[in-house]
Formats: structure tokens, C-alpha cells, sequence
């Protein structure tokens, strides 16, 4: 399957939510080294080029906590883009969407990290 996409042309779109034990519970069954090893493999053999891959994950009020430690694996991995969404409640679900507090929050954390990188940037411009 892997030679199969390395081999094509496009995006590929991991819909994970969170990493480790919050991973796990989300996504039950799954195991997040398996996981982690798997996007890291695929990372590793794809020409940029031709693959772009990205993440999709759903914040919920679970998830939120693990946003931003996402959003810098994937950096450190140079996943090519997060594609944030919040949850959308269905009937029955035992999930609940962040309040518009916490998005608020999450916002202004999202911004201070880039601010953060960006500064990052500078300091590395500086010293060439």
C-alpha cells in the first residue's frame, strides 16, 4: 500500500485528533506508536513534490488539550499542513464541541506559537 502512494500524485489526509493515550481513546483500537511510525514512514519515502500530506483533526472539548502539541509534531515532522476543525455535535454523541471561550484560547495560543516560530526565524537569519 505504501509503494502505492508514494508512487502517485496528490494529498494524503490523516484524521487524527491527538497523540498518545488521547489519541487512543479517541480513537479506540487504534495505537498511537503504530500510528506515529506509520505517518513517519510515509514522511520518510514520499518525494514532496508529489505527496503532501496533512492532518484533519476534530477538536473536541477531549482533544483541545492536545491541539497545540499536535500542531508542533507536525511541524517537527514537516507535515505539510493541520487542517483544524471543531466538532460538530450529532445526536446521541457523547462528544461535546469547545466552547467559544476555549476556541477563543486556542486561537491566541495558535498565534503565539507562530509568533514564537517567527521569531525563531529571525534569530536563525541573524546568525547566517
Amino acid at each position: 500500500m505504501l509503494k502505492a502512494i508514494i508512487n502517485g500524485v496528490g494529498t494524503v489526509r490523516f484524521s487524527i485528533d491527538a497523540m498518545g493515550d488521547t489519541f487512543e481513546a479517541q480513537r479506540v483500537g487504534a495505537k498511537w506508536d503504530v500510528v506515529k511510525k506509520n505517518v513517519e514512514r510515509l514522511l520518510a519515502k514520499r518525494d514532496p513534490e508529489r505527496i503532501k500530506v496533512a492532518l484533519y483533526p476534530t477538536i473536541t472539548r477531549k482533544t483541545l488539550p492536545c491541539v497545540l502539541d499536535l500542531c508542533r509534531w507536525a511541524e517537527y515532522n514537516k507535515i505539510d499542513a493541520v487542517h483544524l476543525h471543531y466538532y460538530d455535535p450529532i445526536g446521541g454523541g457523547i462528544e461535546e464541541r469547545p466552547t467559544l471561550a476555549e476556541q477563543k484560547l486556542l486561537f491566541k495560543s495558535l498565534q503565539e506559537q507562530e509568533r514564537e516560530r517567527e521569531r525563531e526565524r529571525e534569530r536563525e537569519k541573524e546568525s547566517v
